[in-house]
């Protein structure tokens, strides 16, 4: 069963994502992670085609990427590469996991994506340092815990432990606020990701057209 978490906050990135390494970091976000023929680390070449649509591998498109945490990592490039923030997609699953995994394998010093040699990291630098802390809260049990990151190190401490008598409660004030704003925006268009000069954390990501 699917659940919603919402996440306010951001991480920085020193030195900023170059315009290639948010580029991948962006399609990669907007991309289903399923067990594709190139491997984990590969990417469709082109939003405009409609990604979802399942492949005639069907055991693959339902399975997650080797190693990944799920299906849809939603952690995104922000702030001209200088940090990372939720893109502000429901049903984030996962996303202590999945910011260890972004960082793990594309962003700190030897990651593992830098011993892949594929093409997609060519101008990858691999070496940046993350540091920074944001809050989330899972709407189906109301746990609410902090996502902190030191020097490249995920951790993750809880502050309200969940529970599921949290169903009964109801949406809070915050939630149908939160779901107001994300029903006001613009369908996305699946293009290449645009790159907010602040970081705004509590919109979806947008995606706009180029020449």
């Amino acid at each position: 069963m699917g659940y919603s978490t919402d996440l306010i906050g951001h991480i920085e990135i020193s030195p900023p994502l170059n315009l290639q390494e948010q580029d991948y970091l962006g399609v990669f976000a907007a991309s289903r992670r399923y067990r594709r023929r190139g491997g984990p680390y590969a990417v469709p070449d082109s939003l405009h085609v409609d990604d979802d649509r399942p492949p005639a591998d069907l055991v693959a498109h339902g399975t997650p990427a080797l190693g990944q945490p799920g299906f849809w990592c939603q952690w995104v490039s922000s702030c001209g590469g200088r940090c990372i923030t939720h893109s502000g997609g429901d049903q984030f699953h996962a996303p202590t996991e999945w910011l260890r995994y972004v960082i793990d394998h594309f962003l700190r010093p030897d990651a593992q994506a830098a011993a892949a040699e594929r093409d997609e990291f060519g101008a990858f630098t691999f070496d940046h340092v993350c540091n920074g802390i944001v809050a989330a809260c899972r709407r189906d049990t109301a746990k609410l815990f902090l996502i902190r990151v030191s020097d490249n190190t995920v951790t993750e401490q809880t502050l309200v432990d969940g529970t599921p008598g949290r169903a009964a409660w109801g949406p809070f004030g915050h939630e149908a606020e939160l779901d107001r704003r994300r029903a006001a925006q613009p369908a996305p268009k699946r293009r290449r990701p645009a790159y907010p000069s602040s970081v705004v954390p509590l919109r979806p990501a947008t995606w706009e057209a180029t020449e």
